[in-house]
């Protein structure tokens, strides 16, 4: 599957699919499902997830950057650095895997759980 930027992917389900370097800036993705997917250099600045899950998702760099999060999580991801800064996570759990870096700067959380995962540098300067 290709990714479009300002895409919609309605109730879609995402199961091992090689999404790395692809331009899904500003599209959304409410009701998705994300399986063991590669997303390393994934373009998904300005994205919306809405009750979307990402299930041992992997990349080493990934731009979230201005995203919107909401009734989602993520289990099990191996994540390298993530660029999520000023972005908006509600209502979110990460559990499990590993994220070498996250960077939430200026982002705003609320009710946002991380159980269980290993965050090795996490940026929260500004965080709201």
């Amino acid at each position: 599957m290709l990714l479009d930027a300002g895409g919609d992917y309605d109730g879609l389900t995402f199961t091992d699919e090689r999404l790395s370097g692809q331009d899904g800036r500003e599209a959304r993705f409410p009701d998705c499902t994300f399986v063991g997917c590669v997303l390393d250099d994934a373009e998904l600045a300005h994205a919306r997830f809405v009750d979307t899950t990402w299930t041992g998702v992997r990349a080493s760099a990934l731009d979230l950057s201005s995203t919107a999060w909401q009734d989602g999580g993520w289990t099990d991801c191996r994540l390298g650095a993530v660029q999520a800064y000023g972005s908006r996570w509600t209502r979110v759990h990460v559990s499990g895997g590993k994220l070498d870096y996250l960077n939430l700067r200026d982002a705003t959380l609320e009710e946002v759980r991380l159980t269980g995962v290993v965050v090795d540098e996490l940026d929260l300067a500004r965080v709201r």
